[in-house]
């Protein structure tokens, strides 16, 4: 396969660092974004009740200081303002839960410690805890592993794509700027 690249290369260095930056920058994005609906609709054909709250977890990153894209459903928390807060569950306590990374790859189960009475606190040496609750399991979530096609998606077609991308972004933002006329 022989690849001639001259007119891209010609177009590239027609354009300042700036632009030409972010005319890549949102091929990449396009392609994230491709990637993420992917994503979104496995995660609502998994079998998780996910509202459209729940969707915003799914996060496309597009790298700054080197070329790719990363899809997470890590749940973003907020800054010191409060702002800029994604993914995040509220339970019945008001408390906020990062659940679709949870959910992507499972919990195992777990218990709670529960107290101890002040003869097996004196006899250990351990200190008594204030709760009277009685230890107990928390249970464990399974794995519904939504993301395994935006994955495989990534692995077959995201390369060739975000080349194509990539030049229409550059001979859009060459045209708009005039360092191209067609």
């Amino acid at each position: 396969i022989t690849y001639d690249d001259s007119t891209l290369r010609q177009l590239v260095a027609s354009l300042d660092p700036k632009r030409r930056l972010r005319a890549i920058r949102a091929g990449i994005r396009k392609e994230g974004k491709r990637v993420q609906k992917i994503a979104i609709s496995s995660l609502k054909s998994s079998g998780l009740r996910a509202n459209s709250s729940i969707e915003d977890g799914i996060r496309v990153l597009t790298f700054k200081r080197r070329a790719g894209f990363r899809v997470t459903a890590k749940a973003r928390s907020a800054n010191r303002k409060g702002k800029g807060e994604a993914g995040m569950y509220v339970n019945r306590q008001g408390l906020k839960k990062p659940v679709l990374h949870f959910a992507n790859s499972g919990t195992v189960a777990r218990k709670t410690r529960g107290s101890i009475g002040a003869f097996r606190a004196l006899v250990t040496g351990r200190k008594r805890r204030k709760s009277k609750r009685a230890a107990h399991s928390t249970g464990r979530m399974r794995a519904y592993g939504f993301m395994g096609d935006a994955i495989r998606a990534t692995e077959t077609t995201s390369v060739a794509n975000i080349e194509i991308l990539v030049t229409e972004e550059l001979n859009k933002t060459a045209k708009k700027y005039g360092a191209i006329t067609r």
